[in-house]
């Protein structure tokens, strides 16, 4: 699981060396396809990470095997976590207070 975190961070590196030239207005920019691969790296860090956290929920409260389809509603609210974590808060409560 660590490597995705590794992997996430790194991928910020780019894009923000390439705010802070676009900021400081100077032309030394990075080109664009290293800007396009931190994206897209990023992005499958944070899928990954989304669907990994999903997972522990998911094992968590059932306690037993369960499908990749149970697993969606946890992937969005983990993902909009503005609004997940009303959701999400009481469960993890509930997890918690029975351990």
């Amino acid at each position: 699981m660590n490597i995705w975190w590794i992997l996430y961070s790194l991928s910020l590196i780019p894009l923000a060396i390439n705010y802070r030239d676009s900021i400081m207005r100077t032309y030394d920019r990075i080109d664009t396809w290293i800007i396009i691969l931190s994206i897209f790296i990023g992005f499958i860090a944070i899928a990954k990470i989304t669907i990994y956290s999903a997972k522990t929920i998911k094992r968590a409260e059932l306690s037993k095997e369960y499908e990749t389809a149970d697993l969606v509603a946890e992937i969005f609210l983990i993902y909009f976590f503005i609004i997940g974590i009303w959701i999400l808060q009481p469960r993890l409560n509930k997890i918690i207070a029975e351990k």
